[in-house]
């Protein structure tokens, strides 16, 4: 396979896009920026390469900005950081990756802001889906380090430290998974049943906050509509199948007949919600199965019509625009909107054609970066 520097890059580098815009000198070939090898997945950070040198001044210096990411049992991690590095490249700053191949926990994530602390970056983007990245955020801004809270924030916190967070409404998307999903088994004349959700990692923020909102969205939807639906969540282990299957099939055996949905809260669960429709002979539709994210998997359960929708939060742009707006404020003392909310678009089986076409140029990004994408 050839290396990144061998190949034409998928995207315009920031040399073409100067030149295309007549604010720089011709296109040439470019050195991708930020290291890009199996070993960002590790939890020993790999040094960042070296962009090619700029011969401009329109970007400001070169910098140094790292990702801070634990959650590597999730393809989303993987766009988050395509997203972060296509924007560092950009405008011209190393890029670091760090990720973690252990379980995702409070620990593994409180080891990744470590390591990110520990390279004295100019910038840190950080997912907050534990407690620990709390102080840790503050110990780098204490440092002088600018950061951006990304994917997964408390609302709290940031107002209290002033911190910018580009990501989701974690609650606002679970009440839409909770309401579409009832609205879909109305139309199919049901009224009553229990509806399901898998929790990934028990604690985890965007976790939790999801299925709030399914809870509440329910609860809202049968109050206004005269339904009956009940939802309950329980601990699924579906970041890895083989493990996930047999606690679903036990789950599913327990509810019985009155299980009318499967409502995810996250990739990892709606792949499982797949799989298990799949392993337990489930026609289509037998089951309504909803929940978040994009995925060749998921696109697939859409496709399929196993899964009647999923909502796409839109990972690459979270991780390119906290960088774009790191370098915002860092070169040109912009500040960035308190929320960047990067959406909770409903995906269905009429758009999931064009959502194809933009997952697997991703992929193809992710490749060309030597980004590997957990699944």
């Amino acid at each position: 396979m050839k290396t990144p520097d061998e190949k034409a890059s998928p995207l315009f580098t920031r040399r073409e896009m100067l030149a295309l815009t007549g604010a720089g000198a011709a296109a040439v070939p470019f050195l991708m920026a930020g290291c890009g090898s199996a070993e960002e997945t590790t939890t020993t950070a790999a040094p960042a390469t070296t962009a090619a040198p700029v011969d401009d001044t329109s970007t400001g210096p070169k910098r140094l900005v790292v990702s801070a990411l634990a959650y590597a049992s999730c393809p989303c991690v993987g766009i988050i950081m395509v997203g972060a590095r296509n924007a560092a490249e950009l405008v011209g700053w190393d890029y670091q990756g760090i990720l973690t191949d252990q379980e995702d926990s409070p620990d593994t994530l409180n080891a990744t802001y470590e390591q990110s602390i520990t390279l004295q970056p100019d910038v840190i983007i950080g997912g907050m889906w534990f407690d620990p990245s709390e102080p840790q955020a503050e110990r780098a801004m204490d440092q002088g380090i600018h950061f951006v809270a990304v994917n997964t924030a408390r609302k709290e916190w940031l107002a209290e430290h002033n911190v910018p967070y580009v990501g989701q409404d974690l609650y606002l998307g679970g009440v839409l998974v909770g309401e579409e999903t009832a609205k879909i088994l109305v139309e199919r004349g049901i009224t009553t049943g229990h509806m399901l959700t898998g929790n990934v990692s028990p604690g985890s923020l965007p976790i939790e906050e999801r299925y709030r909102g399914i809870a509440d969205g329910v609860a809202a939807f049968n109050a206004a509509n005269g339904t009956d639906f009940t939802t309950e969540q329980f601990p699924d282990q579906s970041a890895t199948l083989s493990e996930s299957i047999p606690i679903w099939q036990a789950k599913i055996t327990e509810v019985g007949d009155d299980l009318v949905a499967l409502a995810g809260t996250s990739t990892q669960t709606h792949i499982a919600n797949y799989r298990i429709a799949e392993e337990l002979g489930w026609a289509p539709g037998d089951v309504i199965i909803s929940g978040f994210d994009t995925d060749p998997i998921i696109n697939e359960a859409i496709e399929t019509g196993y899964s009647s929708f999923t909502i796409d939060q839109q990972f690459f742009a979270q991780g390119f625009m906290a960088v774009m707006q790191a370098w915002q404020f860092v070169e040109r003392g912009m500040f960035a909107p308190k929320i960047y909310d990067t959406g909770n678009a409903v995906v269905t089986a009429e758009k999931i054609a064009a959502i194809n076409v933009r997952d697997a140029s991703l992929n193809d990004l992710a490749g060309y970066y030597g980004i590997k994408l957990g699944r």
